[in-house]
């Protein structure tokens, strides 16, 4: 991406990759599949962010956020991951595998 720099958030994040979701600006930046990318990541509960390189697998320009503001998605394929990186994401992964979150107006209503 010739040094820009693009914020988003994983939205789902995996071993292999991740999908990001960023402003749509961001497409500005002629992103297009098999583009080779760095990736610095911050996991929650590590000091530091981790890095890696990677390619863009799919752009999903069409997608929406939480709130139902557009936004560009990008699948990114890590590669060249180094030892520490897998294991920090592996970590991730497995502490926040069965996390739930259950959002309601109403005590009742979260309940089974």
């Amino acid at each position: 991406m010739g040094g820009n720099k693009i914020d988003a958030h994983a939205t789902n994040i995996g071993a292999g990759g991740a999908y990001l979701r960023c402003l749509k600006q961001s497409l500005k930046f002629n992103l297009n599949p098999g583009t080779k990318i760095h990736l610095s990541l911050q996991l929650p509960l590590e000091p530091e962010a981790v890095t890696c390189d990677g390619k863009i697998a799919w752009i999903e320009s069409d997608d929406h956020d939480v709130t139902g503001q557009p936004v560009c998605g990008i699948g990114i394929e890590f590669e060249n991951l180094s030892e520490d990186f897998s294991e920090k994401v592996k970590s991730f992964v497995d502490l926040f595998r069965y996390t739930l979150l259950v959002v309601g107006n109403d005590r009742d209503e979260c309940k089974e």
